[in-house]
């Protein structure tokens, strides 16, 4: 049987235990880093709105001119996530750099 190491995406510990199963049966797993995150995720999404790598560059289009619908045709995921990404507000590194 073959195993394969599952990194947690936000804090990256290897400290990983399988959490279960979604509803569309992909396993979930949850990050046991007890000083950090205690997050459960999947390993692969089947909506391409719920990646990091397509969340990121929302608010950057955004700031460039690019309207919603143009960037949710550009990433193909809905206009509403992109609504609920932009309402968000700026994520923790920007929260961080503004209180100094």
């Amino acid at each position: 049987m073959a195993m394969e190491l599952v990194q947690c995406p936000h804090c990256q510990s290897g400290e990983v235990v399988k959490y279960g199963t979604a509803a569309n049966g992909k396993d979930c797993f949850r990050c046991q880093n007890l000083a950090h995150c205690r997050r459960t995720f999947l390993r692969e999404y089947t909506y391409q709105g719920r990646l990091p790598q397509v969340k990121c560059p929302i608010v950057e289009m955004t700031l460039n001119g690019s309207g919603g619908r143009d960037i949710a045709r550009v990433w193909q995921i809905s206009p509403n996530t992109v609504s609920a990404e932009l309402k968000k507000g700026p994520g923790p590194a920007a929260r961080q750099s503004r209180r100094r």
